[in-house]
């Protein structure tokens, strides 16, 4: 038993009798175990370490200098503790584990003294020691925050330090709620980032021989080839302790200019939810369950990325193996355990493709079928003739809506006649993050110490329901335009993406700016303008077309439209006597740059509020966050999808008047 279990048996805390936690596990996992399972915070567990042990909480706020220069530095970062007294015989030291006697042993032969224990949580530890390379580990009530990321620099790290490092930083993941890891390379070092709640947050910075490193020991625990550094790879990294123990992470490595980027996918832990379990509205389950009642044809699934698709695919198939029907799923990888569902993985090197696995489960006699992801033509084929054979066959595609689904079933070669020969139904998804029950949903930065004081904290999905009617196929089997499908869609009862947002933001789930990040638009208020709204908007772009374009699209919106065409230009017209409602800037321009307007915006008084919509042709992910960090309000790549663009303009313009 672990001695931290021991701890939190004897203090008699919360759900300690049912802690299993292996004695191998490394200290700052055990403490995120533990604080995870029994619900609660670091300085918490501290204190309840300090009193089962008769030790007390240590104040690192008053280390005394000299005592930490008695703890050589390569000391404190191997054992994770900081010095702060000494006497002539004693040095008290801060540690998360006052049982190592090892580092006991060491900090005693190190500085000639008698060591004395006291109490801190390994985040805070690791926070004092200030590490050069080494990124603080942010707090497990608050795993991750809006803050910048810790900066980087000075001698680099041993392997022991990056192995925990590396260890620290899943943990941190997990405790979060992250679903996956990124880690990006950059000219002079690199940065390691969690996506959680489909927003990528920064984590830390490393120098570039720190960050090589980590990227390599993540490589290894994945069982990658660490010496490939110019092709892409995929592996595994199974947990085999601590609270997240079974759990399989997937890493994929990929070249880049700049070195290797690595991804860690963190999937959602436990068996695959229920259609209750969903968190969908009340009528969208009915009407889900509505869907997998037939006993054939193609449900698809839609949705970009990280939209939840795979979710609902599977709570779908646990609703048709609920109604007695057998369920057969081909998946590259499989994510999730699914009760009940005879799951088949894909193998490409034994030959296993998905279509191979398609035609065994058809002649397999499966009554339902799931296929994880329509990718190509001949499974495409298959699971159409599947669909009209008998099976009930649920598909993942990808799509942002019912009418790109088929659009995008065409895309892949088939004909219009066998997608409506098949079509049974279609469910388009996106996740909208939810408003933070504890703050109540408190602008970026003043939020509560659970959502990381970004205001949100959790996702819900909003979702779009077309059931295939009679008219409807015959319509798509005509090769009618879109026009004309989705106004048969509205007429036969079909559930938009817009009413689905609508219900979520009159529920008080999400709001208005949310759905216009994610989706782009959000329902429109069909009320009157206020009197005072403002309406003259300044477009700073050098590229004739580009400037163009996003002029004439606001000018059609009733704006003033205002053209510059470079920065020395958008300065001179931002200090005469016109009033801008809000600035649309590209950022590479001659003379005078996006970023040194935007500067210009910020510093000077009476435009310091101005609303700055940052339009570029640059796709950086780094680039969005300097801009971000700099003071822009907005930020969209070229070529920007024309209602998307409307759309932020006018969100920012809403929060400005807010």
């Amino acid at each position: 038993m672990h001695w931290l279990v021991q701890i939190a048996q004897r203090a008699a805390l919360p759900r300690a009798q049912t802690l299993d936690i292996p004695t191998d596990m490394s200290t700052p996992m055990a403490w995120a175990g533990v604080e995870q399972h029994c619900g609660l915070g670091e300085d918490e567990l501290a204190r309840a370490v300090a009193a089962a042990t008769g030790l007390d909480v240590a104040n690192l706020a008053q280390a005394h200098p000299p005592a930490r220069r008695l703890v050589p530095d390569r000391i404190a970062r191997r054992w994770d503790v900081i010095a702060l007294r000494e006497t002539d015989k004693h040095i008290v030291v801060a540690t998360s584990d006052p049982s190592n006697v090892e580092a006991e042993q060491a900090i005693a032969f190190a500085s000639g003294r008698r060591v004395m224990f006291e109490i801190a949580s390994p985040a805070m530890l690791h926070a004092a020691l200030a590490v050069p390379g080494q990124p603080s580990r942010p707090s497990t009530t608050t795993p991750v925050n809006a803050s910048s990321p810790v900066t980087a620099g000075g001698a680099p790290l041993d392997a022991p330090a990056i192995a925990q490092l590396a260890d620290r930083l899943i943990a941190d993941a997990i405790t979060a709620g992250a679903s996956d890891i990124q880690f990006e390379p950059a000219k002079t070092g690199g940065i390691a980032r969690f996506r959680i709640d489909g927003v990528v947050r920064p984590y830390a910075e490393l120098d570039a021989a720190d960050f090589e490193r980590l990227v390599a020991r993540v490589k290894a625990m994945g069982r990658l080839a660490t010496a490939v550094r110019t092709r892409p790879q995929e592996g595994k990294i199974k947990l085999t302790a601590g609270p997240a123990s079974g759990l399989e992470l997937r890493v994929a490595t990929i070249p880049t200019r700049e070195g290797e980027r690595a991804t860690v996918r963190i999937p959602t832990p436990g068996d695959a939810r229920s259609l209750a379990e969903l968190d969908a509205m009340p009528d969208v389950v009915t009407r889900l369950r509505e869907l997998v009642s037939a006993r054939s044809g193609l449900v698809l699934v839609c949705g970009a990325q990280s939209s939840g698709r795979t979710t609902t695919a599977y709570a779908l198939a646990r609703e048709i193996v609920a109604t007695g029907t057998p369920v057969t799923s081909i998946e590259d990888p499989i994510e999730t355990c699914v009760p009940g569902v005879s799951q088949m993985q894909v193998d490409m090197r034994t030959g296993l493709t998905v279509a191979a696995l398609t035609r065994e489960a058809m002649s397999a006699d499966s009554a339902a079928i799931l296929v994880g992801e329509l990718r190509d033509r001949e499974t495409a084929d298959l699971a159409v003739q599947a669909a009209t054979t008998g099976h009930l066959v649920v598909a993942v595609l990808q799509a942002s809506s019912a009418l790109g689904a088929i659009d995008r079933l065409g895309e892949l070669g088939l004909g219009r006649t066998r997608i409506a020969a098949a079509l049974h139904g279609v469910v388009a998804q996106h996740l909208l993050r939810r408003v933070c029950t504890a703050c109540g949903g408190k602008p970026v930065g003043t939020g509560c110490a659970t959502c990381g004081r970004s205001g949100f904290r959790g996702r819900v999905p909003v979702i779009e329901i077309v059931t295939a009617t009679p008219a409807l196929r015959e319509l798509i089997a005509d090769g009618a335009p879109p026009s004309v499908l989705q106004r048969t869609m509205v007429a036969s009862g079909a559930r938009s993406m817009e009413e689905a947002v609508t219900a979520r933001i009159q529920a008080g789930h999400t709001t208005r700016g949310e759905a216009e990040r994610v989706i782009g638009c959000a329902p429109q208020s069909h009320g009157a303008p206020r009197p005072n709204e403002p309406r003259r908007v300044l477009v700073a772009d050098d590229d004739e077309i580009a400037r163009h374009l996003a002029c004439s699209l606001l000018a059609q919106q009733g704006f003033e439209v205002h053209e510059a065409c470079d920065g020395a230009v958008a300065i001179e017209m931002l200090s005469s006597d016109r009033r801008f409602a809000a600035v649309v800037l590209d950022l590479h321009m001659p003379r005078v740059d996006g970023r040194a307007v935007l500067d210009h915006i910020r510093r000077t008084p009476n435009l310091a509020a101005l609303p700055v919509v940052v339009l570029t042709g640059s796709s950086d992910s780094s680039t969005e966050v300097e801009i971000i960090d700099a003071g822009a309000d907005d930020y969209l790549s070229k070529p920007a999808d024309p209602p998307r663009f409307l759309a932020r303009v006018r969100a920012v313009l809403r929060r400005a008047a807010a």
